[in-house]
């Protein structure tokens, strides 16, 4: 039992946040609901091809199925290279079970990163587990449940962290951490976050190594050596990334700037900053973009606890200016940031530095305004601890109440509020902007109430301390609850039925189902996947939830729809020998030999002989898919083309009755290969030399800063 108490004593803010976080996420946790939008349009269709390829001894080259085949080891967020990922590859199929474990798992790893965090920070334990639980239970999770952006936010506290311990101490333990914590975060994340993390990282160690000099009067060498060493290892380690993403600069159009009022869509309006007091009113009237406040309703919730926003109210009395002053300039930069091109800040950043132009959502930089602002209200929690400074707070809290009360008021006259009590699924589904108001303003009073209370009645400072923690969870879980219900999970169908439907369509690519490759944007429309069953059921399709596209597809598809349309309803596979020549009059050439193919004028030159119609005999076969490569057999009694229906890209391969042939771009975009007539085995493959190469790199420099921080710990743990 002295054991047990102990153990219970020493990691009781871990065990506690890991019970109130399945508690909290509890839908997802005991998969009773899956997530929706993004995660199960995107990045769900992602892992499941990723592992798939893993599984069948292929590395995650290519994605077939949306916009026509994109190289899917070229996408950062794809997760392509992310370690978890891999590691779920060992278990077997990646299911929908699979996917929301990987989602808790990193929720999870977002808060212990906190609780580390604001350990280095000298924050006490019982501080850090509330502002941990602030932090995953913020609006910024609650809002988005887009994979990589969940993973992002999860490694942001780890990295902050192993920095801070970089600085204390430049033993090599601690870059290898440092190394590792921003390799997760590369692989798996959103690189817009890498951006950022990479200028706040840059300028603090500049800062830090500037004024050691000039304290000092002595350069320090070894902290500029242990942070140029932490580049060198993260480029190591992210080498495969690195080269997947500068081999897609020239083919994809998401590695071009955009437009300044292109970026900036779901920037936070200023009026969406209603949501640090009153969260719900960003999601109760429905989908799509809040008039109230002209933002999205999964973009515009900032909110981390009632209390904490108390605490950092009251952290200019408690705190000395100096130690406040760097984490609140830090926040008030993101949150102008996150306003988008309606401020001076975002628009230097887009016009000025370099990286900031490439992504859209200001929004998602709400992690870097919400955790400096959680580490003042940790420090302030545990300056009040000894509750000294009861008046000044008092006051807060009481000026807040009248505040919610006054709202509270206006909303009953100017909204006229008409709640919905036949049940409660109506009661929160039918209520408006108005009635949101009223309810959390009412519910915000009752908490601050509890809280004024705690603070006023003469009780042992444990009993008080334990009772606020209370109220500041109670809080966290209610407001996220009530935003999540809208924002993260689909509650009109279970993890059980969603996975069913999948296992019901699951097929390989096959010709059977692609047959007319531009038809398959338009059947298996449904509500919860959303064009998705396609990347299961094998279907090629033109259409795609994810935006990354080849430029050539794009062109192709936006500047000739109607060519577009009529090269791509053809088989995945079709045989053609009616030949045009890039420089030609194409004419109607289309509307009446759809399967005609337009070459370069150099191979058009070359096959110019060829006897062009459109009454071919032929068999064709298909003889194995595999995630990489398909292979066909075809027979013909005309010479002509094989043209597979994806997109040329660096790497793909044709191999002619065993032998490799010269492979042909035909209509802009697509593959075809010369086929003599008779019977011709023909296997297209996509292969990349140079990704493998890097990839060997990562890996084995990957394990070496695994074993290495691993030995390290277990030689302190014996010790």
């Amino acid at each position: 039992m002295g054991k047990i108490a102990m153990f219970l004593n020493k990691f009781y803010d871990r065990i506690l946040l890991f019970l109130l976080v399945l508690l909290s996420y509890f839908q997802v946790a005991f998969f009773l609901h899956p997530l929706k939008f993004g995660a199960i349009a995107y990045h769900y269709p992602w892992r499941y091809k990723i592992v798939e390829a893993i599984r069948a001894g292929e590395l995650p080259f290519w994605f077939w199925t949306q916009h026509l085949g994109q190289p899917i080891h070229a996408d950062p967020q794809s997760g392509a290279w992310y370690p978890i990922v891999w590691i779920f590859s060992l278990f077997g199929k990646y299911t929908l079970y699979s996917f929301h474990t990987e989602f808790i798992l990193h929720i999870l790893i977002g808060g212990f990163g906190m609780q580390i965090l604001f350990k280095n920070l000298n924050i006490s334990k019982f501080s850090g587990l509330l502002m941990s639980l602030s932090y995953v239970l913020s609006g910024a999770f609650s809002d988005n449940v887009l994979t990589s952006w969940t993973i992002s936010m999860a490694w942001i506290p780890w990295i902050f962290a192993a920095t801070l311990l970089l600085v204390k101490n430049r033993r090599p333990v601690n870059m290898a951490y440092l190394a590792l914590t921003l390799t997760m975060l590369i692989t798996g994340g959103y690189p817009a976050f890498t951006i950022v993390i990479a200028y706040i990282l840059t300028i603090y160690i500049g800062v830090v190594i500037f004024s050691e000099w000039i304290k000092k009067r002595v350069f320090p060498i070894r902290l500029t050596l242990s942070a140029f060493m932490v580049l060198i290892i993260t480029i190591m380690t992210t080498m495969v990334v690195l080269v997947s993403v500068y081999q897609s600069t020239e083919y994809i159009g998401r590695t071009q700037p955009l437009t300044v009022d292109y970026a900036s869509d779901g920037a936070l309006n200023p009026k969406s900053f209603i949501s640090l007091l009153l969260p719900f009113t960003t999601v109760a009237v429905g989908y799509g973009v809040i008039p109230e406040i002209d933002s999205y309703f999964t973009m515009a919730n900032s909110y981390f606890g009632l209390i904490a926003i108390l605490l950092v109210m009251v952290s200019p009395v408690v705190l000395a200016p100096k130690k406040m002053l760097p984490y609140f300039l830090l926040a008030l930069v993101f949150v102008f940031f996150s306003m988008g091109d309606s401020t001076p800040v975002y628009n230097v950043f887009f016009h000025y530095l370099p990286g900031f132009n490439l992504f859209r959502y200001p929004n998602f930089v709400r992690p870097f305004f919400i955790i400096p602002l959680l580490i003042l209200a940790g420090l302030a929690l545990d300056k009040l601890s000894n509750f000294e400074r009861f008046k000044s707070i008092m006051w807060i809290v009481f000026g807040l109440i009248v505040l919610f009360f006054s709202i509270s008021l206006f909303t009953i006259f100017r909204f006229q509020p008409q709640f919905d009590f036949s049940s409660i699924y109506l009661f929160f589904r039918n209520m408006k902007f108005g009635e949101a108001i009223l309810m959390q303003s009412i519910f915000q009073i009752i908490l601050l109430i509890a809280f004024l209370g705690i603070l006023m009645i003469k009780k042992s400072l444990f009993f008080k301390s334990r009772v606020i923690g209370s109220i500041i969870i109670i809080d966290l879980i209610i407001s996220f609850q009530l935003n999540f219900m809208y924002t993260g999970y689909a509650q009109r169908i279970s993890v059980k039925d969603a996975q069913n439907v999948i296992n019901q369509v699951e097929k390989p690519i096959g010709l059977t189902q692609n047959k007319n490759v531009f038809e398959n944007r338009f059947f298996d429309r449904d509500y919860y996947f959303d064009y998705g069953l396609n990347d299961y059921s094998g279907k090629v399709s033109y259409f795609g939830n994810i935006s990354f596209k080849t430029n050539p597809f794009a062109k192709l598809l936006d500047n000739d729809y109607e060519r577009f349309r009529a090269v791509t309803s053809n088989s995945l596979i079709h045989f053609s020998a009616n030949i045009l020549s890039e420089r030609d009059n194409i004419g109607d050439s289309f509307a009446n030999h759809p399967n005609s193919l337009i070459l370069s004028s150099i191979d058009y030159h070359k096959y110019a002989s060829l006897r062009k119609t459109d009454t071919l005999l032929f068999r064709l076969k298909l003889l194995e898919s595999r995630p990489n490569s398909i292979e066909c057999e075809i027979e013909a009694e005309e010479t002509g083309f094989v043209t597979l229906l994806q997109n040329n890209y660096p790497g793909w391969k044709v191999l002619l009755n065993g032998k490799e042939s010269e492979l042909i771009v035909s209509n802009t975009t697509f593959l075809s290969v010369f086929a003599p007539k008779g019977k011709n085995r023909i296997k297209f493959y996509y292969s990349n030399s140079l990704v493998k190469t890097a990839l060997i790199s990562s890996l084995t420099t990957f394990l070496l800063l695994f074993v290495f921080i691993s030995y390290t710990a277990f030689k302190v743990k014996r010790k």
